[in-house]
């Protein structure tokens, strides 16, 4: 018995995208505020020095350091973290690849679903989720099914949303040029 398989869930990706282009124009916007710069200079920055996700998230917050109270500091290293576990869901979905989920049951094999399969580049999760009986956690961090894609891009909207509201009550601190040091 051959069974068509599911529709195919690309549909998923593209909000995915849709919501992280959001969270990286907040963070171009970030970066604008706290280099008190005009828009053109921010994308020369990140275009010209192709820089990534990590550096992205270290130079905004080593910018916070200089410019904010540590209450504020401490909230805006707390919404990088977050940033950075989405860039990591972000990597692992856009480089992964999609995989027919098959359920067998009384011999019978069934296509129930489609997943975006990321392959663990450490040789040791790989056995991990190949093993008898597989490690779930090992394979909860490679496989994405669509509704997990769909609640991911959900978190990327709220991480946004919660960005623009800790921007709204953060007053940045004036920054004093570094007196030369008297030598006697």
């Amino acid at each position: 018995l051959v069974c068509e398989p599911p529709p195919h869930p690309n549909a998923c990706l593209g909000e995915y995208l849709g919501a992280w282009e959001q969270l990286e124009h907040v963070q171009r916007d970030l970066l604008q505020w706290l280099l008190n710069v005009k828009p053109p200079i921010v994308s020369v920055i990140l275009t010209c020095q192709g820089i990534n996700q990590r550096s992205i998230r270290e130079l905004l917050l080593s910018l916070a350091t200089i410019q904010m109270e540590n209450v504020k500091l401490k909230e805006f290293a707390s919404l990088c973290t977050s940033m950075k576990t989405a860039a990591t869901h972000r990597n692992r979905i856009i480089h992964g690849v999609w995989q027919l989920q098959i359920e067998s049951k009384d011999g019978v094999n069934t296509p129930v679903g489609w997943i975006r399969f990321y392959a663990p580049s450490d040789p040791r999760d790989y056995a991990k989720m190949h093993a008898k009986p597989p490690d779930q956690k090992a394979r909860d961090r490679c496989q994405y099914p669509s509704s997990r894609i769909d609640h991911l891009a959900k978190e990327i909207v709220d991480l946004r949303n919660r960005i623009g509201a800790w921007a709204k009550n953060v007053k940045l601190l004036e920054i004093h040029e570094p007196k030369p040091i008297a030598i006697s």
